[in-house]
């Protein structure tokens, strides 16, 4: 008898044809073959019916063995996915067809916990950089920029000073800080710019009573952070306000735009020089909306009245958890002089539905010809299952988007003005108005957004927090 696996190379090995292999042959009959589609969703179409597929053989399976071959089946399939594909399939995990059996989908939940493990180490991943020679600051900056695709602006004039690097296989923060503290520089908390296309750092002068970057920092992965303050209040008419506040800045790279940021004060554990004991003042977690562009975050940490012995903390560790975006997609809709319905694209766990495209009553002349520019209104509609509170602000990662059509010329024309029409739990409608010189014929329009969220959890640590 061939084996679950054998099936599998078997099927695989057929060019054109889909072949199912199950344990059940009527139940995996009733799985068509995809409709025809361009290239990209005719992939993700077959990623999802061959999952599909594999969660049901796993459903009907009765022996250990054979649950063991297609979960690592499952989780091959998985690992050769896409970013969006990765999204659909923690969609498909997470919502298995109805009639499953409890411990499929058991199995189903821990294959999902082991994929977002996954994601999450692949998106906390160190990026590492390697300077090796004599540069100068904006050379440096030069070679950061090659191999992270993080941009840099200089805010002052630079002279032509050059230092010597060997750095190699460095973590982009520490490699980052180095090079700044050899040409007495930091870096701003203002950001680049304030756009999703383009996001980078601005590099300052250093104020020469400021202390070195290095000397300052604590590593955290991705993440920078540096205690900025820390304040002892005493309130004499109610020592029971007494507390003291310690105020660090996490930073991350530009690439990563969280859009949610949420520390969990009861996670904090903490002991001063003396060996002694910390305890926060408050356990109410705290959460901050990000908008674009942020790079960075205070947070204000209160604390139970420290020992006046003690010289310094010795340690303070807790954890954050940053919500991203993940799963960028494009959905486009061409032909828009023919549009005479509502349309939709699903792309993982994402409906995008243009439901009219028409000619508004408004238009302008232009100063040079004098012709009229006609306004024209795209209405779309955003859908998301499992969105969570993704919906509850304007800082959601749904406005994280490029919108634009692409005329019959090339050329990308961004919209005059959005307007947000309706907005449901898991639904929103959205009225962009674009100034088509040339009317819509041969017009695409585009829009390309995340499909998903994912809560990607951080550990910190601070130590030798100097009190005096």
């Amino acid at each position: 008898m061939l084996s679950i696996l054998s099936i599998q190379m078997m099927r695989l090995s057929l060019i054109g044809l889909v072949i199912v292999a199950c344990l059940n042959p009527k139940r995996c009959s009733a799985i068509s073959p995809p409709n025809p589609a361009p290239a990209l969703q005719e992939r993700s179409i077959e990623f999802e019916k061959q999952l599909q597929d594999f969660i049901l053989q796993l459903d009907e399976t009765d022996t250990k063995s054979e649950r063991d071959q297609i979960i690592k089946l499952i989780e091959t399939h998985i690992d050769k996915a896409t970013q969006a594909q990765a999204v659909l399939a923690i969609n498909m995990l997470s919502n298995p067809p109805n009639g499953m059996r409890n411990q499929t989908k058991l199995l189903l939940t821990q294959i999902k916990r082991d994929l977002e493990v996954k994601l999450n180490a692949k998106e906390t991943k160190e990026t590492l950089v390697t300077l090796q020679g004599t540069y100068s600051l904006s050379e440096v900056l030069a070679k950061l920029t090659e191999q992270t695709d993080v941009e840099f602006k200089l805010a002052f004039q630079p002279d032509e000073t050059r230092n010597r690097f060997s750095l190699m296989n460095t973590p982009f923060w520490s490699a980052l800080d180095q090079a700044l503290d050899k040409f007495q520089t930091t870096v701003s908390d203002l950001p680049l710019n304030s756009s999703t296309e383009t996001n980078g750092l601005v590099i300052k002068r250093r104020i020469q009573a400021s202390p070195t970057r290095v000397g300052s920092a604590n590593y955290f992965g991705i993440i920078r952070g540096e205690v900025r303050s820390f304040q002892s209040i005493r309130n004499f008419k109610n020592k029971s306000l007494n507390v003291d506040k310690l105020t660090v800045q996490l930073a991350w790279l530009p690439s990563f735009q969280p859009y949610k940021f949420s520390l969990d004060m009861a996670s904090i554990k903490g002991v001063d020089s003396n060996g002694e004991k910390l305890d926060v003042a408050s356990s109410e977690k705290q959460t901050f909306n990000l908008p674009i562009g942020k790079q960075d975050v205070k947070l204000t940490i209160p604390l139970q009245q420290i020992r006046r012995t003690a010289d310094s903390i010795q340690s303070l560790s807790g954890n954050l958890e940053l919500s991203i975006p993940t799963g960028n997609e494009s959905f486009e809709f061409a032909d828009l002089q023919n549009l005479t319905s509502a349309t939709a694209i699903r792309k993982a766990n994402t409906v995008l539905t243009m439901e009219s495209f028409e000619a508004t009553t408004a238009a302008r002349r232009d100063k040079k010809s004098g012709e009229k520019i006609g306004l024209y209104s795209a209405k779309i509609s955003y859908a998301v299952s499992d969105s969570g509170d993704a919906f509850e602000s304007h800082n959601g990662w749904m406005f994280r988007r490029q919108v634009f059509i692409v005329d019959k010329n090339k050329r990308k024309i961004l919209p005059k003005r959005s307007l947000t029409l309706s907005q449901q739990s898991n639904k929103i409608g959205f009225d962009f108005l674009f100034e088509l010189p040339d009317g819509p014929q041969g017009c695409k329009f585009v829009y390309v957004a995340p499909t998903s969220i994912r809560n990607v959890p951080i550990q910190f640590d601070f130590r030798d927090i100097e009190l005096r």
